[in-house]
């Protein structure tokens, strides 16, 4: 269900009624920071069980202090999404019976987005009674409000990372964007994974972690693109493993389990352990293409660059739920179109892919290795 706003004071007093009813509603504040690379985040957060999820999910950027911030996410536990419907419905001036008529027909299984427009990039709120979700975006102010009904790890988890939408959207800037895809490399040549879930990611990416490579990310990273050249940068300290991948690796690993994901079929673990190989700003010099087969050796060839790159944008614009943004998918053609892109197929012996992939880039030469 849409909403449209009549304009731009009608917007800023919902902003201000959120902001204000989040303030009286709480005795508890703390403020953290996220130091992600060239921004700073300041995380308010008005519900002490959130600082567990944060803790665990982003110690590698977290900070106590910081000098100045770019951006804010005010984050708190909102247990009564319809009722908050109602009472920014009146700030809306929208037709508070029709809204609450909706909300008990659907029994709380609501879903409501508050727009500038019809255009799909100018929502604002999305107010989701089902989920128990309230993310909106105060463009104005830089500020994301993000309320959750409830923050145990293994409900959280069901919503992503912590924070992705939040952070996602504050780091949609003109030579920025926050990617679903992994990064590794090896003595400053960097390898982004452009694919979509299920195809060996995380699997490849921390074995190679833990057999020494340079580490960026498994799931989530920042890519910055700076005089032609294009860069990767870590958020989360997590990774989610198959559990038969995890059997695999467990001799030698020591990652500290966080949960399971929504599905249950992946375990989630803190890597605060391997912070030593995290790298910022990393420089991309390849991109790959994961490729589950039955071959009995590894391998990696050519292949041509549009699929790779279709999956990552569906991928990442999927995540993120930045749907039908046309500028997102330009910005990320340009981004990655001057890659040439290799397929890596990987076998059942996880041991001689992470060795593949290191034999590939300890000799790769530009666009031929």
């Amino acid at each position: 269900m849409d909403f449209i706003i009549q304009n731009k004071e009608q917007k800023r007093r919902l902003f201000d009624f959120m902001a204000d009813k989040i303030y009286r509603a709480s005795d508890f504040k703390v403020i953290k920071y996220l130091s992600l690379y060239n921004m700073c985040i300041r995380v308010i957060a008005f519900t002490p069980e959130v600082l567990t999820s944060m803790k665990q999910q982003l110690s590698y950027v977290l900070k106590d202090e910081a000098e100045h911030y770019d951006a804010t996410i005010v984050v708190f536990k909102e247990a009564h999404t319809e009722t908050f419907l109602a009472e920014a419905s009146e700030q809306l001036d929208l037709r508070k019976n029709r809204v609450l008529k909706v909300c008990t027909m659907w029994m709380k299984s609501f879903y409501v987005n508050i727009a500038e427009s019809l255009h799909a990039n100018s929502v604002f709120m999305n107010i989701d009674g089902k989920a128990g979700l309230i993310n909106a975006f105060d463009e104005e102010n830089r500020t994301v409000y993000y309320g959750v009904r409830d923050f145990t790890p293994e409900e959280f988890i069901k919503h992503g990372h912590v924070f992705i939408k939040a952070l996602y959207r504050l780091n949609l800037l003109p030579n920025r964007n926050l990617v679903h895809g992994a990064a590794v490399g090896v003595n400053g040549v960097g390898a982004l994974l452009c694919a979509r879930g299920q195809r060996g990611k995380s699997t490849l990416t921390v074995n190679a972690l833990l057999n020494g490579f340079d580490y960026v990310a498994d799931d989530y990273l920042l890519l910055d693109k700076e005089n032609g050249e294009l860069f990767a940068s870590p958020i989360y300290s997590i990774i989610t493993l198959n559990p038969k991948m995890y059997q695999k690796m467990y001799d030698d690993f020591k990652g500290k389990f966080v949960s399971t994901n929504a599905r249950f079929d992946k375990y989630v673990f803190n890597m605060a352990a391997y912070h030593t190989q995290f790298r910022e700003h990393y420089p991309i010099k390849v991109c790959l293409f994961p490729n589950i087969c039955a071959d009995k050796e590894p391998s990696i060839i050519p292949m041509d660059k549009g699929r790779g790159i279709a999956e990552m944008i569906h991928s990442t614009i999927n995540q993120t739920n930045d749907d039908y943004n046309t500028q997102t998918v330009k910005k990320l053609l340009d981004f990655l179109k001057p890659f040439e892109f290799y397929q890596i197929n990987l076998c059942i012996d996880i041991t001689k892919n992470t060795q593949c992939l290191y034999d590939f880039l300890t000799t790769f030469k530009g666009n031929k290795p």
